[in-house]
């Protein structure tokens, strides 16, 4: 196998929610641009997915949004007009004090869910992606300030984390009483997985979950919304994905200023909405990446720190808005720094010293 991967994001989630990722990416994506991420592979262990993309794949998808960007197509508004519409669908469904959880529910919020990834979250990524490359290279983009505009504000307000949360885990109470499964297993099944359950057509296969909580790797198979998993960590697909490195001993970190500034404080990681209870005014956000579920101790931080990110990310956009310092795309800034370490943020020069 020759084909070339490159690491995209790393989360914190549910199995579940980056199977409906690949799926968003890949073959949803496709339809409505002619080409998506269709060999995208993810590796998931300890509650933690990372998503690969074929570089081949993010060349044609970044070419593709390129072009409908320089002859400012139409489809681009009908795109960001969709995002905005399930956002609003969304905010309503979580309003909705009482839940049908059965499969005809169930059904319905799957099919909003993927919908609301792919227009809220994947599409307006990869056109800011487009962006920052364009910008990277020196283009001058002023030309499409109202596009790029429209995205960023779109970007920072998805509402999946939201959905995850408030929806989906109501359907995951509800199969652990009906099982007796516990719910951090549950997070481990795939969409078809849970509507099986739920129209009576197959039980939870404990032990699976079991190994997929291990470690496991995803990709979608050769039918539509079909997934193949491998469970060999050294097998012929994980040999393809790139590895990161990290250095023992590490005083200070480097990464790419999004916005300015300076900033000294305790380190707290915050990954997900379960992280939130530890985070105090005036602490320093370390984060794989930011979203909006997060919006509560990013406010209260005194400065952000993320692996991830490129100056159109949802931690640069953010940090501009509210003036927080923010260093982006360190890589292992998660992985090296622990709660409770002393770090200064300096911001206007992208290093972040460990004290």
């Amino acid at each position: 196998m020759s084909e070339k991967y490159v690491k995209n994001l790393e989360r914190k989630n549910y199995l579940f929610t980056f199977v409906v990722s690949l799926w968003a990416h890949g073959l949803l994506l496709k339809r409505n641009l002619g080409v998506g991420f269709m060999k995208s592979m993810v590796t998931y262990n300890d509650d933690t997915g990372i998503l690969y993309h074929n570089t081949e794949d993010i060349k044609e998808v970044e070419n593709a949004l390129w072009k409908l960007i320089e002859n400012d197509s139409s489809i681009l508004k009908d795109w960001y007009k969709r995002g905005i519409d399930l956002n609003s669908k969304s905010d309503l469904l979580m309003d909705i004090n009482s839940l049908d959880v059965d499969i005809k529910s169930l059904d319905d919020f799957m099919n909003h869910f993927k919908e609301t990834f792919l227009f809220s979250t994947v599409i307006p990524y990869w056109v800011l992606a487009v962006f920052n490359k364009q910008i990277e290279l020196g283009t001058d983009v002023s030309l499409y300030r109202e596009v790029m505009d429209k995205f960023e504000v779109l970007r920072g307000q998805t509402r999946y984390p939201q959905l995850v949360s408030s929806i989906l885990d109501k359907y995951l109470k509800k199969v652990s009483e009906m099982t007796n499964i516990e719910i951090t297993l549950l997070k481990l099944l795939t969409p078809q997985e849970l509507l099986s359950f739920f129209s009576g057509v197959a039980n939870i296969n404990e032990k699976v979950l079991r190994e997929r909580q291990e470690w496991c790797l995803i990709k979608n198979g050769l039918t539509d919304f079909s997934l193949v998993f491998d469970y060999n960590k050294n097998g012929d697909f994980s040999t393809l994905l790139p590895k990161t490195e990290i250095t023992e001993n590490i005083n200070s970190l480097n990464g790419s200023v999004a916005f300015g500034g300076y900033a000294k404080g305790k380190v707290k990681i915050i990954n997900n909405l379960g992280d939130m209870g530890k985070f105090n005014e005036g602490d320093i956000l370390v984060s794989i990446n930011t979203n909006p579920s997060l919006m509560p101790a990013i406010i209260k931080c005194s400065g952000i720190i993320t692996d991830e990110g490129g100056v159109m990310c949802h931690a640069s956009i953010i940090a501009r808005e509210l003036g927080k310092p923010c260093i982006i795309g360190t890589k292992i800034a998660t992985k090296v720094l622990e709660d409770g370490d002393l770090v200064e943020v300096d911001a206007n020069n992208g290093i972040v010293r460990i004290l």
